[in-house]
């Protein structure tokens, strides 16, 4: 039904936050998206920081280093359509965005691949419960981001910064 209006950004952000809200029965705030987003690309789970395949799940096409850790403008892009077509809103006092009505989401989330789904869900299960602000200071220890490289590549894609942090390594 939604086939040609919305991108795969569109979709994963529409199943991300219907997920979330399914299993903690609340919104979730930007920042959290952000997070939550990067880690359905890359995997921290044993301390550092891997792509989980060739090309990023999310469908956002570069993840910067930014003031609070990866960032991408195409995802607030995406939200803030999402936020324009009635499928979320954003609470104005807890700045949470919250399902317009599940099944709008559950229907523009529907051309997605169950490993999509599967790899979305397994995120909002295993880093769904830490606060933006912890799941940040997670990723930054995970990408050894210290406030001297945040700053050396402030604006860089984060595939460059990993690709010279494991450079440097050797």
């Amino acid at each position: 039904m939604y086939s040609e209006e919305y991108s795969k950004l569109h979709r994963v952000i529409a199943y991300l936050i219907y997920k979330y809200y399914k299993t903690y029965k609340r919104g979730l705030d930007r920042l959290k998206l952000m997070k939550l987003l990067f880690l359905v690309d890359y995997d921290i789970s044993e301390g550092s920081v891997r792509p989980r395949a060739k090309e990023h799940i999310s469908g956002v096409d570069n993840w910067i280093i930014y003031l609070w850790g990866p960032f991408s403008y195409d995802v607030y892009q995406a939200k803030d359509k999402l936020i324009r077509e009635g499928f979320i809103y954003e609470d104005v006092e807890t700045k949470a965005l919250i399902p317009e009505g599940e099944e709008k989401l559950k229907e523009i989330a529907e051309e997605l691949n169950r490993e999509t789904k599967e790899t979305i869900d397994k995120v909002v299960e295993t880093y769904g419960i830490y606060d933006s602000i912890d799941l940040t200071y997670m990723i930054y220890k995970a990408l050894k981001l210290t406030p001297l490289n945040k700053e050396k590549y402030f604006g860089k894609p984060v595939s460059e910064y990993l690709k010279q942090n494991k450079e440097d390594k050797t």
